[in-house]
């Protein structure tokens, strides 16, 4: 197993520019290739919310929020350009084709997908189930569910 991991991470560093495992289970090998992600997008929702609590009469240290805002957000081109898009539109009106143009062709880039390790097999442990996992439906326990809860 050993020698499979250490052919497969050769050939994803080649490759992809980045790393892979083989994971077994069940006498079977999976092979992964690891995207790195960006939180950096985060920080538009971040910003976003600073706007809206703002329009609501929140008052914000400035100094501390600045220094507070995480380095992956605010070093991101990207990020900092689609915020200066975004910043001046009405709260309320921004719409995903105001941002989708721009995000789609970095979206493995940006776009954090929690679930992934719940829906590969050897990566399914207890651990990730209970931190990762998504709801299904009260009937089959099959079909993914959306479930919003509250603290009431």
């Amino acid at each position: 197993m050993s020698q499979q991991n250490s052919l497969w991470a050769k050939e994803c560093l080649k490759r992809y520019g980045h790393y892979g495992e083989v994971k077994e289970l069940n006498e079977v090998l999976y092979y992964y290739h690891l995207e790195p992600v960006s939180n950096a997008i985060a920080g538009l929702a971040l910003e976003r919310m600073k706007q809206q609590s703002e329009n609501s009469g929140v008052q914000w240290t400035e100094l501390d929020y600045a220094e507070n805002l995480t380095p992956d957000y605010k070093d991101d081109p990207f990020c900092q350009s689609l915020w200066c898009q975004l910043e001046d539109k009405p709260i309320g009106t921004i719409t995903p084709e105001d941002w989708i143009c721009e995000l789609e062709p970095k979206f493995h880039q940006y776009i954090h997908r929690s679930h992934d390790t719940v829906l590969n097999p050897p990566y399914k442990t207890l651990i990730e189930t209970l931190v990762n996992s998504f709801t299904t439906d009260k009937e089959t326990g099959e079909k993914p569910e959306r479930r919003i809860w509250d603290n009431e």
